[in-house]
């Protein structure tokens, strides 16, 4: 086992790249602190195909800043263990203080893997900034060719939802509705331009910020690529209804009769 400590996270994503559990030493510890009451964000991703990396989020249970027996008996307070080499997210909302990530290989083979971290305000007055501003490919929609629909949630235990799609050679217009808000939750639409995995600047193409609990519209023409849909908590839990409406693929953009 090997213990990392990567100090503060802030809004400022911190990558660990080509990192390895392997059949002997089947887990990582990464000790990171976080300031004030913030979303800790973390994508674990590039997970050597065939393989199965877990990603698990404990709170430092007697404050000692170790690594020890009373954390690991408290249990993690956040997980994500999707099968196979799919990547796994958490997004947390916490108080200040130290918490320890796992990252733990199920598979009985080395398990290399890339892990993003940041920190993203709960309480800023810009919705956009309170989104996680990492992209896990955490719910795979595959080729948007039709009218999909999706019901989830969002609350402190997981603040944002990941959606990734991508849209073939012709230009398609989609209507995004998010609806059933019990709490107030918005989405943006990010197209990842240099495939990173972080929501850089210029990256955000559409966002919708109705308020309270109405229903959040994004109306969007899109080309031929992969794009990130985030649905996020703004205040409260809820659960809601996505739907991307599928309107039309034309080769050439639409002109008014």
């Amino acid at each position: 086992m090997a213990i990392y400590d990567l100090g503060t996270v802030g809004v400022t994503p911190i990558s660990v790249d080509n990192y390895y559990v392997g059949a002997r030493d089947r887990e990582d510890i990464f000790k990171v602190r976080i300031e004030n009451d913030r979303a800790l964000n973390l994508n674990l991703h590039n997970i050597t195909s065939g393989q199965n990396a877990t990603l698990q989020l404990y709170r430092d249970a007697n404050g000692n800043g170790v690594w020890d027996q009373a954390d690991q008996s408290a249990g993690p307070i956040a997980s994500s263990g999707r099968p196979g080499s799919s990547d796994e997210a958490i997004n947390y909302r916490g108080s200040a203080g130290t918490y320890f990530v796992r990252v733990y290989n199920y598979a009985s083979l080395e398990a290399r893997y890339n892990l993003d971290f940041s920190s993203t305000s709960t309480t800023a007055i810009t919705s956009n900034s309170r989104a996680s501003n990492l992209l896990p490919q955490e719910i795979e929609v595959g080729s948007l060719t039709g009218d999909r629909t999706f019901t989830s949630s969002v609350s402190d235990s997981n603040t944002t939802n990941t959606y990734v799609f991508s849209v073939g050679g012709q230009l398609t217009g989609v209507d995004f509705r998010l609806s059933g808000l019990s709490n107030n939750a918005d989405m943006r639409l990010i197209r990842d331009v240099n495939h990173n995995r972080i929501v850089d600047p210029g990256e955000v193409i559409a966002i919708s910020t109705a308020g309270g609990i109405s229903s959040e519209l994004i109306s969007k023409d899109l080309g031929s690529n992969t794009y990130y849909l985030q649905v996020y908590q703004y205040g409260g839990s809820t659960n809601y209804t996505l739907t991307m409406d599928y309107k039309y693929s034309n080769p050439y953009p639409p002109y008014p009769l």
